[in-house]
């Protein structure tokens, strides 16, 4: 599925800018379920600007699908991730 490997490539670039981050990523159910942890990170103006680029773009190429970003202790969990960045 193009929309998963666009996905990955671009948090693999997110991961190399942002060296203290964390990253698991899921597709279920039509959605594409990142977390970003420490939540520190999450909530740092560098990453925002990351992540609002890659939604921007996401939804652009994939208007169709949908994409949530999570972080630690969110009711959404990442139960089979398909990249972990650590």
């Amino acid at each position: 599925m193009k929309s998963i490997k666009y996905i990955k490539s671009e948090l693999n670039k997110i991961h190399k800018l942002i060296n203290t981050i964390s990253i698991k990523y899921e597709y279920r159910a039509n959605t594409h379920i990142i977390e970003i942890s420490p939540i520190n990170i999450f909530q740092s103006k560098s990453y925002i600007n990351k992540e609002i680029e890659l939604e921007n773009n996401f939804y652009n190429l994939f208007p169709n699908e949908d994409i949530l970003f999570i972080t630690e202790n969110s009711l959404t969990e990442i139960k089979n991730p398909l990249i972990e960045l650590l």
